[in-house]
């Protein structure tokens, strides 16, 4: 009994894998930014162009990452610290996606499911 509920059990593996596989290939198709007459290098120009507008600066703490587990967030307390205490600042620079998409369109860039190239 035990022997042949493990064999339905791999055989439905064995038949389930390669679905799984199939769904998760690649389907050749990608989006990508598109305009009439416009190479590579004018694409990355404005592309750049766009980003470059739309960056911001910011800066934010960085929480603790085990001030979320009680356990030792009770042992910063029986020791006297605070477990709220962030570990950090971090900073950088982030770019506004709705107004980078907002600059590619005003500059008649569609963003469209295209064939992938194949490098050949």
């Amino acid at each position: 009994m035990i022997y042949l509920r493990f064999c339905t059990l791999a055989t439905l593996c064995c038949l389930l894998i390669p679905l799984v596989c199939v769904a998760q290939a690649p389907t050749g198709r990608q989006y990508r930014w598109t305009r009439e007459n416009t190479d590579q290098t004018l694409w990355a120009t404005d592309d750049y162009a766009c980003k470059k507008e739309n960056e911001r600066p910011y800066t934010r703490t960085v929480p603790s990452p085990m001030a979320q587990n009680p356990l030792w967030a009770l042992g910063q307390s029986l020791q006297g610290k605070d477990s709220n205490a962030p570990v950090g600042i971090e900073s950088g620079v982030e770019v506004n996606q709705q107004m980078y998409v907002a600059c590619m369109q005003a500059r008649g860039y569609s963003y469209t499911l295209e064939p992938a190239t194949t490098g050949k």
